[in-house]
C-alpha cells in the first residue's frame, strides 16, 4: 500500500478500525440474537407438550364421559323396555280381562268382554 501522506494512513487505520469494530459488533448481535431464538423455540416446545397434554387429558375425560353416558343409556333403554313390556302386560290384561282363563264367569251375558260391555254402558248413560 503505498501512502501519500499520514493523514491517509490514519483514515485508513481509523476504517479498518471501525470495519473491525463493527464487524464485531454484528457478530455479538447475531449470536444474542441466535440464542433469544432458541430460548424462545424452547419455551414453545414446553408450551407445546403442555398443550398436547391437556389435549390428551381432555380426549380422555371426553371418552370418560361418552363411556358413562352409553352406559347410562343403555340402562335406561333397557329400563324403558321394561317399563313398555309391563305396560303392555298391565293394558294387555285389563282389556282381556282375568289373568287365569279358568276363573268362572259371574256376570249375566257369559262374554268375556262384559265387564268391558259394562264400562262401556255405564259411561254412555253418564254422557246423556
Amino acid at each position: 500500500m503505498f501512502v501519500h501522506n499520514v493523514y491517509e494512513y490514519v483514515n485508513a487505520c481509523e476504517w479498518q478500525l471501525l470495519m473491525h469494530s463493527q464487524q464485531l459488533a454484528e457478530e455479538a448481535l447475531r449470536a444474542t440474537f441466535v440464542t433469544r431464538i432458541r430460548e424462545k423455540e424452547v419455551e414453545l416446545k414446553e408450551e407445546e407438550r403442555k398443550l398436547h397434554l391437556r389435549f390428551e387429558e381432555l380426549k380422555h375425560e371426553h371418552t370418560e364421559q361418552r363411556r358413562v353416558l352409553d352406559e347410562k343409556r343403555k340402562t335406561l333403554d333397557e329400563e324403558s323396555g321394561s317399563f313398555r313390556r309391563k305396560q303392555q302386560l298391565v293394558l294387555g290384561s285389563a282389556t282381556l280381562g282375568p289373568a287365569t282363563p279358568n276363573t268362572p264367569n259371574t256376570s249375566n251375558t257369559g262374554s268375556p268382554f262384559s265387564h268391558s260391555n259394562s264400562l262401556f254402558k255405564s259411561q254412555k248413560q253418564k254422557n246423556k
